[in-house]
């Protein structure tokens, strides 16, 4: 493959970093003026808002557009980055002797502005971290091990930011707020004629001016001021570690080791608060959470249109979604969680987050449920919710009845494979089993991941059998949704266990149901070989199961999803099948809702009535499946929660 002229002198200097992050690193930066003669190369916190408003100054660039290309900003003017409001080409927009002549013509200014290291690295800190920016909720996760709490937050202290930064090592390859400006620059390839400096502006300006011919000073506008948190002092310790992560632009860039010195005798005295810092940063970070869950759905929206469109399904899904819409319309949202509630519940969710940093590199998801089991639909839909609120997006997502051609492809490019919880994790459910066995035995060399489980095996040989499979692979992390399931599996010596709540609860927040109508409680009992004993108190003529969702238009599209799967399998995974089953799969946990909705208590021995009518904030009467999967459930991770109730005395 032949690359743009300017990338392969990038190259030349540069030949560990990969051609396509070199394209995209130019297309985002660098700002070309044939006419006027001259490039800009941006550096993220180094007054690159304030150039870019300049650039759009000069050349009467139309008002900003919001919402376009893949930014995610929190606010308007933040727009201004993308590249549709900057009405300049990039580098590699050039054909290839016009970048030669930007590059080598004296005629041309070549210019960029730096900044001190010290101080850079507070503001990346100030606007981006602390305030969890749309992209750096990763950051609360790696430092915190959660997203801030609902309430009380516990913000990244800088020293824990700088301890971060240590641990990664090399920032030539960073998020580019505190990538290394010499690395970002690409200084050793492109030669500019000005390096200019946020603390020296005036200069830079006034080199530019010269180079326009303007006869007028530049009018600039407002500075992207940082957030109020108070003042990250440096001390010699501190300065010592920051210099030594960016000890080649402090070198390159010719800025003093000792210049955080200089900012310590000038400590402002705290302006009277319009309101208290805590209060601030709770509203802003809320906020900031919010709009992240937003862009991510609608980047799900569009992946999802452009598929379905692609297969010329638009109408059909449409028609599904009109459906689902007569079937579910509630006005307003009242809910009757306590604040209790919605404090412990909100809590338990956010301990799913632990699972994403066992995943490495790209991963598959397999063994979603298709099927009318509604629990297991919400254990796919939470693990979904999941990926999307920290943006892990698998290569592929597989059923056991569709993995074909494009699936095993995909296996085999992958680094981790992730098996769906739930509770068919033994011989109760064997087809279930065999598969995370074949692939356990098939892929030694991949790390494997099974999402929260219960384990009940009725064989003991069966149960062998299993687990010396599972032994022999060297990577396999395994996470199960109580103490018995993990006392299973330890007695028969499987490493890597975890324990952990049901990816169900991910959902918290994201069901919606009216406040209760009916004081007559609604029964939900199982029908199958997991039903178990019921007291006779608890027995229903009127009692309903899962099955009994599935008629109308759910039925419908319940029919139609599964026709895409079967026939996905055989055409090498071709259609959008996951994309399909999980509009599916939305509609019928949405019925669900609207079928608990009513009610003010549900009685039920299915596991994912009980965790259904905790999230709607539902009283829950629960009794005891076959094998004790909800006592020691509910046990576990539900006996603080006031709404549940377990029936013991069977």
């Amino acid at each position: 493959m032949t690359y743009p002229y300017v990338v392969r002198e990038i190259l030349s200097r540069y030949p560990h970093i990969d051609p396509s992050d070199i394209s995209k690193r130019l297309r985002h930066s660098s700002f070309v003026d044939l006419s006027k003669r001259y490039l800009y190369f941006e550096v993220p916190k180094a007054a690159c808002t304030q150039m870019k408003e300049l650039l759009r100054l000069q050349h009467g660039a139309p008002p900003i557009q919001l919402f376009v290309g893949k930014l995610m900003e929190t606010r308007r003017e933040m727009f201004v980055h993308a590249r549709e409001n900057v009405p300049l080409p990039s580098l590699v927009d050039l054909d290839d002797a016009t970048q030669k002549e930007v590059l080598e013509s004296d005629s041309f200014f070549r210019f960029t502005i730096v900044r001190n290291p010290y101080t850079r690295l507070v503001s990346a800190w100030k606007n981006k971290v602390v305030p969890c920016e749309p992209g750096c909720e990763r950051l609360y996760l790696e430092i915190k091990g959660r997203l801030p709490d609902m309430h009380a937050k516990e913000l990244i202290a800088f020293d824990e930011f700088v301890g971060y930064l240590q641990a990664r090592g090399d920032l030539s390859e960073a998020d580019p707020h505190w990538r290394c400006q010499v690395d970002h620059l690409f200084l050793e390839a492109l030669s500019f004629s000005h390096v200019g400096k946020v603390e020296d502006m005036a200069a830079t300006l006034a080199r530019f001016q010269q180079h326009l011919g303007l006869a007028e000073p530049f009018m600039m506008g407002r500075k992207n001021v940082s957030a109020p948190v108070g003042l990250a002092t440096y001390n010699q310790d501190l300065a010592d570690k920051v210099y030594s992560l960016y000890q080649e632009d402090f070198e390159r860039l010719g800025y003093n080791r000792d210049s955080w010195r200089d900012g310590q005798s000038a400590i402002p005295t705290t302006p009277k608060a319009v309101i208290p810092e805590a209060r601030f940063y709770d509203e802003i970070i809320e906020r900031n959470l919010i709009i992240s869950g937003l862009y991510v759905e609608r980047e799900r929206l569009r992946a999802d249109l452009k598929r379905v469109s692609r297969l010329h399904l638009l109408p059909l899904v449409n028609a599904l979604a009109s459906f689902r819409r007569r079937i579910v319309s509630y006005e307003g949202d009242e809910r009757s969680h306590t604040i209790l509630d919605d404090h412990l519940m909100a809590r338990l969710s956010q301990k799913l987050d632990v699972i994403l940093k066992l995943i490495k590199g790209d991963f598959v998801y397999l063994d979603y449920p298709v099927y009318g089991n509604v629990g297991d639909l919400m254990i796919w839909a939470g693990t979904c919710a999941l990926f999307e609120r920290h943006r892990r997006k698998p290569l592929g997502q597989y059923s056991r009845q569709n993995i074909g051609k494009g699936a095993r492809k995909n296996l085999e490019k992958c680094q981790t494979i992730c098996f769906g919880g739930g509770g068919n994790f033994g011989d109760l459910w064997p087809d279930h089993q065999k598969l995370r066995e074949e692939v356990i035995a098939a892929y030694p060399n991949k790390r494997i991941i099974v999402f929260p489980q219960s384990v009940h095996f009725g064989s003991k040989d069966v149960l062998q059998k299993s687990c010396e499979i599972m032994k022999r692979h060297p990577d396999l992390h395994i996470f199960v949704r109580d103490r018995n399931s993990l006392a299973i599996l330890q007695e028969q010596g499987i490493p890597n266990l975890h324990l952990c709540l049901d990816m169900a609860h991910a959902l918290w927040g994201f069901l919606r149901a009216p406040k209760a109508t009916q004081e007559a409680p609604l029964y939900l009992l199982r029908r199958d070989k997991e039903e178990g004993h019921l007291p006779a108190s608890a027995r229903r003529s009127n009692s309903i199961d899962w099955d009994n969702l599935f008629e109308g238009p759910t039925a419908v599209a319940f029919e139609f999803g599964r026709h895409v799967i079967w026939r996905d399998a055989g055409c090498g995974n071709a259609l959008p099948a996951s994309a399909v089953w999980a509009f599916v799969s939305r509609m019928i946990i949405r019925r669900a809702v609207s079928l608990f909705a009513p009610h003010s208590t549900i009685v039920t021995n299915r596991l994912h009535g009980v965790i259904l009518a905790a999230l709607l904030g539902r009283k829950v009467i629960a009794y005891d499946n076959s094998y004790g999967k909800i006592s020691s459930y509910i046990d576990c991770w539900l006996r603080d929660i006031p709404n549940v109730e377990f029936f013991r005395d069977l």
